[in-house]
């Protein structure tokens, strides 16, 4: 499959709501509004930027001491990109990083032994701490586990520090280093906006806890630690000694086709990467399924410090079985020898569908989530991706906007009952604009840096119809390997008098859909069209600016959010019904309803507490099927068609009727072994 966004993706413009949701000791809060830019103007969406350990190091070093950080290089971004500082919250700040793992995966054992960070202005700075930092809540932990007073002269650009105490780099542990500093009232010079970004520098990544102050925040009455997610990463390092001399590799992200036929071949892939501080020679992966070893990599890719992706093809065996199965990927060996340190990012699993039989129901609608907001400045331009993806296709999607309320969104626009699906993404990881299509997870950095469902689709206007092919191409061809076990058809009826609408959610499936779709659930969302209201747009207010497919309510009585079971009447029918009681201020003549069958999104585990409800992992919440009705009429499908899932191409031609051996840049037109014809773009 074509990478889709390969060359446009460096063009992708988003905004990062500042919002951690963080919980824990001393937790990080939202970014408060006293932040100030003294010169230049915001960055704007540029090419990729090359990595920055291509640049020349000149720091002093000694053989075994490395520079780290989310930059190694002495440059300092120029003052064009401006400085930052906190005029209003005068007194002693601490500003820092947080280092995570990644950052050091190459050093375990060595020691930070000196810190560097970088001034624009000239201020008073006390001290040097480094905290530990937990790596599942990111918790700061208050008492630093090195400090180290300041008793040089702080100078415009570097500052090096030795510390008075080392810290020894540990695996699967994150730090964050700081440095005190007085913050001086608004005047005149930089020394007011002493803090340096490393927006504009040729930056490897952009970690969205790379810019931390702590100090006391008069906006909301607090003294705690800040992110401020949208202004790049502060200019400190980490010189460390030695470390790394250990043989490891480390396994993520690891996908492989939702279903398959025994006998069949299904595809996989998965990252990998050196993370030790030397190279192996040579290493093995195994590759099994159900426990039981199906073939073994030996090493099928050079290994690098930058996470690979290996894409693989493996043949279920002849007597498997329908149903769920396992399959796993574990590092076997290193340079000949079992692993037995750092094991425990060594082997990935996840799991598959074995199914019978060559049909399955037709596919009705594919569900786009938009995640969105009135204060988004680049939203518009992820709304017209869309609005063309539904111009260009009319009839395929079901789209439901959900607005966040991460960035301070009015009311009209937050549903009051949500999935906590979609507070997970939309006001956790906060990415905006973005979208996920079928809730399917894209194994693609160039795609899908936050490893999420949703992908960023915001893009200059010109590429609007551009990024709309791609997100065809990609979702269609994703989804030609998946087939549908259900219909999803819906009936409604509305009393203007009452408000009162009775939705009825139904279908015919495959023979034996019921055990298909055992972990599967029913979710109904009702969306509003023309909402006026002020948006944000690049830069400057639209107060006549129209929403659409609002997300209204969640109708299923699952109060957690995640839907409601199937309600099977047979092996192969179900049937669900719902009442509910529009509020007085919706348009029910603008309202649509939107069902889908999907993945358990979250699964109950039971503790010493009672038991919590637990999110399953990201590519277990995918979309079987789903579709969309104006509120009060029906689908209109009365039975269930089927359609051969081995249809495959049999020949092609250009839009003048010329067969053509393989694809050509332009439109294609592809004919299928049954029968039918597809348009398709090629780039």
């Amino acid at each position: 499959m074509k990478k889709i966004f390969t060359l446009l993706a460096a063009l992708v413009l988003s905004l990062t709501i500042a919002n951690a949701q963080i919980i824990g000791k001393n937790a990080i809060k939202k970014s408060p509004v006293e932040l100030q830019k003294y010169q230049g103007v915001a960055p704007e969406a540029s090419p990729k930027l090359s990595k920055a350990n291509s640049k020349p190091q000149r720091i002093s070093l000694d053989n075994d001491e490395h520079l780290i950080g989310y930059y190694t290089t002495d440059d300092i971004p120029a003052a064009t990109y401006g400085s930052y500082g906190f005029p209003n919250n005068t007194g002693q700040l601490k500003a820092g990083a947080i280092f995570e793992d990644d950052v050091f995966h190459n050093y375990y054992g060595g020691q930070i032994t000196k810190v560097r960070f970088a001034l624009r202005g000239e201020v008073d700075i006390a001290n040097v701490e480094i905290y530990e930092v937990d790596p599942d809540t990111y918790a700061i932990d208050n008492t630093p586990i090195s400090h180290t007073d300041f008793t040089g002269t702080p100078t415009v650009g570097w500052n090096d520090v030795t510390l008075s105490t080392p810290v020894t780099i540990e695996k699967d542990k994150y730090y964050l280093i700081s440095f005190e500093y007085t913050q001086i009232p608004e005047d005149s010079t930089t020394a007011a906006h002493p803090l340096i970004t490393d927006t504009g520098l040729d930056v490897d990544i952009n970690p969205y806890y790379g810019f931390l102050v702590y100090g006391y925040w008069p906006s909301y009455n607090a003294t705690d630690w800040n992110a401020f997610v949208t202004y790049g990463s502060l200019c400190i390092q980490a010189v460390v000694k030695g470390g790394g001399d250990v043989a490891d590799m480390a396994l993520k992200n690891f996908f492989v086709d939702k279903y398959g036929k025994a006998g069949e071949d299904i595809d996989y892939s998965f990252n990998m990467r050196n993370d030790g501080q030397n190279i192996p020679s040579t290493y093995e992966i195994s590759v099994s399924i159900d426990g039981v070893v199906q073939e073994t990599l030996s090493t099928p890719v050079p290994l690098t410090s930058e996470y690979q992706t290996y894409n693989g093809t493996i043949t279920l065996p002849a007597d498997i079985s329908t149903g769920d199965h396992k399959i796993m990927v574990h590092v076997a060996k290193i340079n000949g020898n079992e692993p037995t340190q750092y094991t425990e990012d060594d082997t990935l699993e996840t799991s598959f569908n074995v199914y019978e039989g060559s049909a399955s129901v037709s596919r009705q609608m594919y569900l786009i989530e938009e995640y969105t907001s009135t204060l988004c400045t680049y939203c518009p331009l992820g709304h017209a991706v869309l609005d063309k993806l539904q111009e260009n296709h009319p009839n395929r999607y079901a789209l439901v906007a959900i607005h966040s309320e991460g960035m301070g969104a009015d009311p009209m626009f937050i549903s009051d009952k949500r999935t906590e699906y979609l507070e997970y993404y939309a006001d956790r990881y906060g990415t905006l604009p973005a979208a996920s299509f079928n809730r399917y997870l894209y194994n693609d950095a160039d795609l899908n840096a936050d490893e999420t469902v949703a992908i960023g689709i915001a893009y200059d206007t010109k590429y609007t119809e551009e990024v709309a092919n791609d997100i065809y191409n990609l979702v269609h061809s994703t989804y030609s390997k998946i087939p549908v076990f259900a219909a999803v058809c819906i009936e409604s009826h509305y009393n203007s008098d009452t408000r009162e609408l009775s939705i009825k959610v139904y279908g015919d499936g495959v023979s034996n859909a019921k055990d298909y779709l055992a972990d599967n659930r029913l979710t109904v969302y009702l969306t509003e069209d023309g909402l006026v209201y002020t948006q944000l747009n690049q830069g400057t207010y639209d107060k006549n600016y129209v929403h659409n497919n609002v997300l209204r309510q969640i109708v299923n009585d699952n109060d957690f959010g995640l839907g409601d079971e199937i309600g099977w009447t047979s092996e192969s029918s179900y049937e669900n019904n719902f009442t509910v009681t529009l509020d007085s201020s919706w348009n029910a003549d603008n309202m649509h309803i939107v069902a889908l069958i999907s993945k358990d999104l979250a699964h109950w585990e039971d503790d010493a507490l009672g038991g919590h409800w637990y999110y399953n992992d990201y590519d277990e919440m995918f979309v079987n099927n789903a579709n969309m009705v104006k509120l009060g009429e029906t689908t209109g499908i009365k039975s269930v068609s089927f359609t051969d899932s081995n249809v495959v191409e049999v020949s092609r031609y250009t839009i003048d009727g010329r067969q053509i051996s393989s694809p050509v840049k332009g439109l294609n037109i592809v004919k299928m072994s049954d029968g039918t014809a597809r348009k398709v773009i090629v780039k």
